[in-house]
């Protein structure tokens, strides 16, 4: 009767932690999956918030321009052009 016990119990805590590693390899999936929808969400997110602020900036300097629509970005080019001409000349210094 003993042994009927024992095997008994030895069978409820096997079953029970074999349905705990299903369950937790079905949890793992599950989080892994909700884990994929947020970073692709949020990639999403930060792409619509560049989007928009890049234009945003663009239509700034548009209509704030002085002599005409395309002279900020006259400005704006040359100034680029001067940091990338001393970005160029501190490496060719190192």
């Amino acid at each position: 009767m003993l042994f009927l016990l024992a095997a008994t119990i030895n069978a409820i805590v096997i079953s029970l932690l074999i349905s705990l590693a299903a369950a937790g390899g079905f949890l793992a999936l599950f989080f892994a999956f909700v884990t994929a929808i947020y970073i692709g969400a949020l990639s999403i997110a930060i792409f619509a918030i560049s989007v928009t602020t890049f234009w945003a900036c663009v239509a700034i300097l548009i209509i704030t321009g002085k002599q005409g629509a395309w002279s900020p970005f006259f400005s704006l080019s040359f100034s680029m052009l001067r940091v990338l001409g001393l970005i160029l000349c501190q490496v060719t210094l190192l």
